[in-house]
């Protein structure tokens, strides 16, 4: 037994090493987005009225990430380490809520998932929180549902429910079933609150104190208003329904599980092929066993729930990183329909597998190389830096401050304002300007276009301005 143990925990160490070594010869180096720059000037100074990083603050990420870069020193290396810390600790919880062992064919597989997954591996190169707390996420829902009735496993994870509000805080909704079954399994323990109130205290106090109690309020009434209603895609700014759905299915099918739309190469096409005979079988075998996965009809139910929230609440349309909690059933699913091939010795299956992992293999490949690649932004912010001739800048305010933040002197002019446009019109010997977007017919009669430009980025790397159009405009009479 000693030496068993020894050994799964060597098995475990090789797998920590190998999750955090293939997310840093991934590493990028280059701010990719609106989203990933807060995070990377949070690094700098931790203002959330300065949204760096924009509320809730995200302050045991951002500390977490702030201490290992105090080290490395690096911000593409300090981000890939904690995400392969957190495909690390994925790989470990998802295997303990399927009830299997790392060593076993079946444990193999979806660790092979997990830590292929594109989705997966692109956002553990991110400048971002989600996967780590995807990943927290994960390793609390073990808890909460654990077989042995573990007390003491039952207030860590409401501990690390509270702590997901200083993580991640719209993955919550996920837990709100495993605490509902919690607290009807416990009622005779109402103690146990004191341990999610710990955890939530243990952020929330430390950020009210670095940010004070009035201006966190008002920055929290503030953005959670932007939210819903103003920054764009929630159902109250995005209403079209055919619209969300199509968006939700495409970006679980396409983004999250590797598989065909259209405009991918036709490898996805046999990659679909597989996916869909495991999720079958997958299915089938659920089905047939209603006792099998306990904890798989807990984390069924609660991804129905987050599903709803994400579709009404989340921007799925432009941002595929919302999806992720929803990718895991799908990851089990297939799993269990590998498992089930297997036990009725589906052989020729079976030897058709490793095409199943060739294609896997090759799709990530091929996008985490890509995304070490600059984004379009990225592309038009270096070629600013090098070549730039404009001395005025048209575009939306998210471009802009992309742009304004990497040392882009110019007049910045805000596309979507008419009193800025129309003062911007009046201004005498204004030279060359840039108009970056499908804002060129605001100048059409007033201007010229001298040339134009666009850049491009595969949108299943990224889906925020995978594509963008540049004007270079003149007044008519110079």
């Amino acid at each position: 037994m000693f030496n068993s143990m020894i050994k799964k925990n060597k098995i475990y160490f090789f797998i920590l090493i190998l999750c955090i070594f293939s997310r840093l010869i991934t590493s990028i180096f280059y701010i990719e987005d609106i989203d990933s720059l807060r995070f990377a000037l949070s690094i700098k100074e931790y203002d959330i009225s300065k949204l760096q990083p924009h509320f809730p603050g995200y302050l045991i990420f951002c500390f977490i990430v702030k201490a290992i870069h105090f080290f490395i020193g690096n911000n593409g290396y300090t981000f890939s380490i904690v995400g392969g810390l957190s495909i690390f600790i994925m790989i470990l919880s998802i295997l303990k809520i399927a009830d299997l062992k790392i060593d076993s064919i079946s444990g193999c597989f979806l660790s092979f998932l997990i830590f292929y997954n594109p989705l997966f591996w692109i956002m553990s190169n991110r400048y971002m929180p989600d996967l780590f707390g995807l990943s927290i996420v994960l390793f609390s829902f073990y808890l909460l549902t654990n077989k042995e009735k573990s007390t003491n496993k039952y207030k860590l994870g409401l501990f690390i429910v509270g702590l997901l509000g200083g993580i991640r805080l719209s993955y919550l909704p996920i837990l709100l079933i495993p605490c509902i079954l919690y607290a009807m399994n416990n009622y005779k323990k109402p103690f146990h609150i004191f341990y999610l109130i710990f955890g939530i205290f243990s952020w929330l106090i430390p950020m009210t104190l670095i940010q004070g109690i009035e201006d966190l309020f008002y920055i929290g009434n503030r953005h959670t208003l932007g939210h819903f209603f103003e920054y764009g895609g929630t159902v109250f700014t995005d209403s079209i329904w055919s619209t969300r759905l199509y968006s939700l299915f495409i970006t679980i099918w396409a983004d999250g599980l590797g598989a065909y739309a259209l405009g991918r190469h036709p490898i996805t096409v046999i990659l679909s092929i597989f996916i869909f005979i495991l999720l079958a079988f997958g299915m089938k075998s659920l089905k047939e066993n209603s006792k099998l996965f306990e904890r798989y009809k807990i984390l069924l139910l609660s991804s129905l729930v987050y599903l709803v929230w994400v579709l009404l609440f989340q921007n799925i349309i432009y941002k595929s990183r919302h999806i992720l909690p929803l990718i895991v059933v799908f990851i089990i699913t297939m799993m269990e329909g590998q498992r089930y091939l297997f036990s009725k010795n589906y052989l020729r299956y079976n030897k058709y597998m490793i095409i199943f992992f060739i294609n896997i293999i090759i799709i990530t490949t091929t996008l985490t190389t890509q995304h070490k690649n600059p984004t379009a932004i990225a592309q038009l912010k270096d070629e600013l830096i090098k070549n730039r001739t404009s001395n005025n800048i048209v575009s939306i305010p998210l471009v802009n401050y992309y742009l304004k933040t990497h040392g882009i002197n110019a007049l910045y002019i805000d596309a979507l304002n008419n009193k800025e446009i129309n003062d911007f019109k009046n201004i005498d010997n204004k030279g060359e300007t840039l108009v970056v977007g499908e804002f060129s017919e605001l100048f059409k009669s007033d201007f010229e276009i001298k040339k134009s430009n666009e850049y491009y980025h595969n949108p299943y790397v990224n889906k925020m301005w995978s594509e963008l159009k540049t004007f270079s405009i003149v007044e008519k009479n110079e």
